[in-house]
């Protein structure tokens, strides 16, 4: 499953989800609505920027919605399962054009899962 590695560990990467016959995930996680790593800030209310931007501050509890509290909780609790993993989302970027990364909340999944397990804490 395509796996870079950095000083012994293994780095996951966002892989775009597809709807064409015969695509498969794999043993990635997807990180879309509705699992519980889905983003609450619908891009089609907000915009993109705005909508990430926003999954950013709730996730890192600089944003509070009294209403997604509990989904919050359950996100933080289960942010250790994203260590390590390759992570699946419908972001609209193309790595084979060489962009590097997409402006999506799967990324910042990613940094918040790297940042538990350099450091403990998300």
């Amino acid at each position: 499953v395509g796996v870079r590695r950095h000083v012994g560990v293994c780095m996951p990467k966002l892989i775009q989800r597809r709807r064409t016959r015969g695509w498969r995930k794999g043993d990635a996680i997807v990180v879309q609505r509705p699992s519980v790593f889905g983003n609450p800030c619908r891009v089609d209310r907000y915009g993109l920027e705005r909508s990430v931007q926003m999954f950013s501050d709730w996730l890192y509890g600089n944003l509070d919605v009294p209403e997604l509290r509990e989904a919050r909780a359950k996100l933080v609790s289960r942010l250790h399962e994203l260590i390590g993993r390759d992570l699946v989302c419908c972001a609209n970027w193309d790595p084979e054009r060489g962009e590097r990364r997409p402006l999506c909340h799967g990324a910042i999944l990613m940094d918040a899962a790297e940042s538990l397990f350099l450091h403990g804490k998300n």
